[in-house]
């Protein structure tokens, strides 16, 4: 879950003086080019993220600020501003809540570029439980209070947009459900009702992925 500045960009034209690193008076700070990366979760998506800062002739530069910024909505970084160490790079990490492209803009004091780094964000089911409607006590023929599932990504967030299949427990006959699957809205919630036709315990599955499967009981009198 790494979405990395690599050091490479085109630095500006050089200008004149000794070989030496000593002898090269810093110019205007540059700043390394974009960045794709794909950042899948399953887990809280948090990206370290780093950028090199270098002047025209592609020293690196030390102690200089560099200043995040993620397009409105689409995250929050650890830290506001950073400072290069001795090689030049600033390091800072990125939550990223928004599925889909989210871009970042690193740029650094007096730089006559800025980075741009940008992650394409898949978001997973972290974990399903029972919100409600467990262990009911219905009657024959009648519909039962929805069963309830909720659905959340790995930083807890409610997850809109799974599809969770619901079905009749192995061996359970005597029920109809209201659907056999339903999709989380953007509470993360997604449920189904039942109607038991014959007398007895009843169990219904709900499934999502690879997550463990959730059973609800209910007795049908």
């Amino acid at each position: 879950m790494l979405v990395t500045a690599l050091l490479a960009a085109a630095a500006g034209a050089g200008c004149s003086g000794g070989s030496s690193d000593s002898a090269i008076a810093p110019g205007p700070p540059d700043l390394v080019a974009a960045v794709t990366a794909t950042v899948a979760a399953g887990a809280c998506i948090g990206a370290p993220v780093s950028v090199r800062v270098y002047d025209i002739n592609g020293k690196s530069l030390a102690n200089d600020s560099v200043t995040w910024t993620p397009h409105t909505g689409q995250g929050t970084m650890q830290a506001a501003t950073t400072i290069t160490d001795v090689s030049g790079v600033a390091a800072n990490f990125w939550t990223i809540p928004v599925v889909g492209t989210d871009t970042l803009v690193a740029s650094a004091t007096g730089a006559y570029t800025s980075a741009t780094v940008t992650a394409t964000v898949t978001l997973t089911a972290g974990s399903m439980v029972k919100s409600s409607g467990d262990a009911q006590t219905v009657a024959v023929n009648a519909t039962s209070a929805a069963l309830v599932v909720l659905v959340k990504d790995g930083c807890g967030n409610p997850l809109t947009g799974q599809k969770v299949t619901f079905a009749a427990g192995g061996g359970v006959t005597g029920v109809t459900l209201s659907a056999s699957s339903a999709t989380t809205a953007a509470t993360g919630l997604a449920s189904i009702t039942v109607k038991p036709t014959t007398a007895g315990a009843k169990t219904i599955t709900a499934t999502l992925g690879g997550l463990p499967v959730l059973t609800f009981t209910m007795t049908a009198q």
